[in-house]
């Protein structure tokens, strides 16, 4: 009996036998809903993907700004300055500056 219905199993008499109208119904969708589990699996796998090349850009981003801003710092320091202005002509004044006030003329 049981044997009987294993080799019916294998040759496919489930599909083509008196009830297989039936089953076709159940069969089909079946179907159609591990297609749809194995395209939401794919979708998944691409949002991952995705996030994660998202990431791997945001940590480079911030080391880029952090070198950036590193050579900003450096930059913005008075002795960096002097440096370069010197290069072009330039001294820093010897005296401090003097306030110039301005009256208005009515």
């Amino acid at each position: 009996m049981i044997r009987k219905k294993i080799i019916g199993i294998l040759k496919g008499e489930f599909l083509v036998g008196e009830n297989a109208l039936k089953n076709w119904k159940i069969y089909g969708s079946i179907l159609l809903f591990f297609m749809v589990i194995i395209f939401m699996g794919h979708r998944y796998d691409k949002k991952v993907l995705y996030i994660v090349k998202i990431k791997k850009e945001l940590r480079e981003k911030r080391s880029e700004l952090i070198d950036i801003s590193s050579t900003l710092q450096k930059k913005k320091m008075e002795s960096t300055v002097r440096k370069d202005v010197k290069a072009m002509g330039l001294f820093s004044s010897l005296s401090p500056p003097k306030i110039i006030l301005i009256k208005d003329k009515i």
